[in-house]
């Protein structure tokens, strides 16, 4: 049987993220688990978003949200991606929500709500 046992589905990616940010952000082996889940070759919107919402500033995280928020999407992984910057200063996450705010209407509420902390 080839190829057994190596596909993971959307909800198993999502739990593991789950588990990641809930439970070992803090481990040497963090910065491979956020790169392995968003990466994964069964990697979906919803999956990679729930790590993009990870409001942690490691891990290349902030780099990797910083490429949604500039461009203007209207997506989940935008989405995520502005809710993960809430961490961030204050001054940073406003500028690039700025950007954010554009993509639509959806983007513009997220962005004003985001932008009050």
């Amino acid at each position: 049987m080839t190829g057994a046992g190596k596909h993971v589905g959307e909800f198993q990616l999502f739990w593991f993220g789950m588990m990641l940010e809930s439970y070992l952000l803090d481990t040497a082996v963090a910065p491979d688990l956020v790169h392995a889940l968003f990466r994964h070759e069964s990697a979906t919107d919803i999956s990679r978003a729930k790590i993009l919402e990870i409001p942690d500033l490691r891990y290349g995280l902030p780099e990797m949200r910083e490429t949604f928020l500039r461009e203007g999407r209207s997506d989940w992984l935008a989405w995520a991606s502005a809710v993960g910057s809430r961490r961030m200063d204050k001054q940073a996450r406003n500028y690039l929500l700025d950007y954010f705010a554009n993509g639509s209407s959806m983007n513009k509420l997220i962005a004003t709500i985001l932008q009050k902390q």
